[in-house]
């Protein structure tokens, strides 16, 4: 004899069950656990898909084919929340390389998780092209509140 819920009504009781792998569902909990406030902030001024895409525009314009050749390159939100790390602990690219590649924590909030975190290097000249554009981006408005 089986008895169904009526049409609509959500399931309480189910027959089996697939719970996400221990490791992850484990570590995103007790990562979640430690974040402190700044984290959270962070998160929610860098989730701005805006912010995002002009990164990405940025990084795009490095060389003429970035797009569409050559090895994939690290997303721009990783970059940008990379940088940011660097910034707010005044750290050089070294220290966010080593810094990165040590803490879950960091790699979460970077959004690198179980990828590779940039070498130094590619950070800097990552770092380089967000400043050209961003340099741009203040000239172009600069121009366009004087007139």
């Amino acid at each position: 004899m089986t008895s169904r819920a009526p049409p609509g009504a959500k399931a309480v009781i189910k027959a089996r069950h697939q719970p996400p792998p221990f490791t992850e569902a484990f570590l995103h909990q007790w990562l979640d656990d430690c974040r402190e406030d700044w984290m959270c902030e962070l998160d929610r001024i860098l989730d701005d898909a805006q912010l995002v895409a002009l990164a990405y525009e940025a990084l795009s314009e490095r060389h003429p084919r970035s797009r569409n050749r050559g090895r994939p390159g690290t997303p721009a939100e990783v970059v940008l929340r990379l940088l940011a790390l660097k910034h707010i602990f005044n750290w050089s690219f070294k220290n966010v390389e080593r810094e990165v590649k040590g803490s879950l924590l960091y790699r979460q909030l970077t959004r690198v998780g179980a990828g590779t975190v940039p070498d130094r290097k590619t950070l800097g000249r990552q770092a380089l092209a967000l400043a050209r554009i961003s340099h741009r981006t203040c000239q172009t408005r600069a121009g366009d509140s004087g007139k």
